[in-house]
């Protein structure tokens, strides 16, 4: 299947030493998002990281 990505999971949390995806969560105010949504709503932002970044 042409453009379908594996869903994997990804541990959000410890993923900020990556400069990169540090940068980027800065940048969108994701981590201040995720602080307001709380941890039952994580995995829709592990979700994208594992497709985004795969």
């Amino acid at each position: 299947m042409m453009g379908v990505v594996q869903e994997r999971s990804i541990d959000f949390p410890a993923i900020s030493f990556l400069p990169e995806m540090e940068e980027t969560a800065e940048e969108y105010k994701w981590m201040d998002f995720d602080s307001v949504i709380g941890d039952c709503n994580i995995s829709w932002v592990e979700e994208f990281y594992a497709n985004a970044f795969g």
